[in-house]
């Protein structure tokens, strides 16, 4: 008799397991993953499978795996890499190469910049040696360093030539038909009918995510105080309020660690007419809630989304637009929550991780003033244009 956590669970899934090995995408990330003397680049949006599929690709080889977050130098990697091989630290990549075994680093944007690029330079000799070596993160920041390259006078070598031995993956987001059988599975196995327009809902609202949606399901279960599974198949009636419930719970409890960055104190000259007024930042992050995950969102359009926001009066210029999002994203940095924005170098500012996205919808939005988004007419913001 399964109860509804182990069903429902944020570890991998036993009941609602989605068998994704053998997509298209999959086998070329599967292929690229598997060839030696390369580094790879493994990025996308946070919580979207990056580290399972290296997994799955790399159980057999014995991966080396280090966190990120553990990482403080490039001494440091190369301390822990020794550790986990048994030999010393500057023979630990060449006999990783010797024996097959893939060299994980999993959140290596958390990594400060410098060293990032210092560990990067480090990876040469191993590949040359056959060395496969896996950089996990959400942007592509070992791209920004080898790039480096192109940005500077002289020809930096050894840039170049890893820029060469490197090969961008990024697995693709889960689709809806995929999120909808996790729900349709785990409600299976509890021996529970909710309906299809509750699994729709439940569906839009986790963002192509199969954790968040595992957590929404898990939370409606609560809500309909299902706790196991019942003995014969039992239909239950889902309302609105139950739903939107759900996701504003969910929202709470994942976006707290946002909410005090997003509503950090200021002057609240922006008036949006719904009797609220918005510090600057407030009022960016208002006009960027409907965009997708990883849609990059340009400051020209931010700009008309602003106008359509405020009640009266113009946006703020692009000059002060960039300040504004330079000073988040060093917040979110300084709080370790890396993953929920992401501002490249091309001005452009993307929401990386469905936590966050949430979190905007459900408890920002109703923070601004502006009201949770309606569960029948929502839609996200599909184009860029004036970008």
């Amino acid at each position: 008799m399964p109860e509804t956590h182990e069903v429902f669970t944020e570890a991998r899934p036993t009941y609602t397991m989605i068998d994704r090995t053998g997509t298209p995408a999959f086998k070329r990330i599967r292929n690229t993953l598997k060839a030696g003397g390369r580094l790879i680049r493994f990025y996308g949006p946070s919580k979207s499978g990056k580290t399972l599929l290296c997994r799955q690709v790399y159980d057999r080889f014995d991966p080396v795996i280090i966190h990120g977050s553990t990482i403080d130098s490039k001494d440091e990697l190369w301390d822990s890499i020794s550790s986990k091989v048994g030999v010393p630290p500057k023979q630990a990549g060449f006999y990783c190469a010797e024996q097959k075994r893939p060299i994980i680093i999993d959140d290596f944007h958390w990594i400060n910049s410098k060293t990032q690029e210092a560990i990067i330079r480090s990876f040469k000799p191993y590949i040359d040696e056959g060395a496969s070596i896996v950089v996990i993160s959400v942007p592509d920041v070992a791209k920004e360093h080898l790039e480096k390259t192109r940005k500077r006078t002289a020809v930096d070598r050894q840039l170049s030539d890893l820029m060469q031995r490197s090969k961008p993956v990024s697995p693709e987001l889960w689709t809806e038909s995929e999120l909808g059988e996790i729900a349709t599975l785990g409600f299976q196995a509890l021996n529970v009918v909710i309906g299809d327009g509750p699994i729709r809902a439940l569906t839009k609202f986790s963002f192509r995510n199969p954790l968040l949606m595992q957590k929404h399901c898990a939370e409606l279960c609560f809500q309909l105080e299902i706790e196991s599974d019942f003995q014969t198949e039992t239909e239950f009636s889902v309302s609105e309020k139950q739903l939107s419930d759900t996701f504003k719970q969910i929202a709470e409890v994942d976006g707290s660690y946002f909410h005090e960055i997003c509503t950090k104190g200021g002057k609240r000259p922006f008036d949006i007419g719904t009797g609220k007024k918005l510090t600057l930042r407030e009022l960016l992050l208002a006009s960027i809630t409907r965009v997708n995950i990883d849609q990059p969102i340009g400051l020209r359009r931010i700009q008309k989304n602003m106008r359509n926001i405020l009640k009266a009066g113009t946006a703020p210029d692009i000059e002060t637009l960039r300040k504004c999002i330079n000073d988040l994203i060093s917040d979110v940095r300084r709080s370790g929550q890396i993953s929920g924005l992401v501002f490249d170098q091309n001005d452009r500012i993307r929401i990386a991780h469905p936590f966050f996205k949430s979190y905007m919808l459900w408890k920002f939005q109703d923070y601004c003033g502006i009201g949770a988004p309606d569960l029948e007419k929502y839609s996200d913001l599909e184009d860029n244009e004036d970008d």
